[in-house]
């Protein structure tokens, strides 16, 4: 994974830290059926403030597709870990697609870091997010995988990336 990429993650958890120590935190639990795009389900007064934590499962075979509006520009970000802790890395794969199926955005879980979506600038519109077991390349249910997971959603524009622009800029001045 490059150096931007952790930076990135860095950014999402510090961002994530922030929301949650300041109460900004909806929490959503996954509700099946959502195994297609058009069960998806809908993700309501997205975005707010703060980030939203989904909490959900995946069994072998499954797929979980959510759903939600842009009402306006913003930078849009997602990671997904397992649940009730961090570890161990739960073996997903991440799609992000418009309303025409699009796919606008795909992460894998790579050993030993989460599947992430990072800086995605979305329009108005709405926006399906699709959650799959590793390998289903095309999210049909065809894995072997399992596990619970907490996926956060990060709608931008967040204060965290503030504090990391030496991170960002992939680069340090040194004196």
């Amino acid at each position: 994974m490059s150096r931007r990429s952790l930076c990135g993650m860095a950014i999402a958890m510090t961002s994530i830290s922030m929301w949650s120590a300041a109460g900004a935190a909806h929490i959503i639990e996954e509700v099946e059926p959502n195994n297609f795009a058009n069960q998806a389900q809908a993700i309501s007064d997205f975005p707010g403030i703060g980030f939203y934590a989904i909490h959900g499962s995946i069994l072998p075979g499954d797929v979980d597709f959510f759903a939600f509006e842009v009402t306006e520009r913003s930078i849009f970000e997602a990671v997904v870990y397992s649940y009730p802790n961090l570890f161990p890395v739960p073996q997903a794969r991440l799609e992000l697609y418009d309303s025409t199926g699009t796919i606008l955005g795909t992460a894998e879980a790579g050993q030993p870091l989460w599947a992430y979506l990072s800086d995605m600038t979305l329009l108005p519109g709405t926006y399906v997010l699709g959650l799959t077991g590793l390998g289903d390349t095309f999210f049909t249910g065809e894995h072997d995988e399992q596990f619970e997971y907490t996926m956060h959603l990060i709608p931008g524009p967040a204060v965290a990336p503030l504090l990391l622009l030496p991170c960002l800029r992939g680069r340090r001045r040194r004196p």
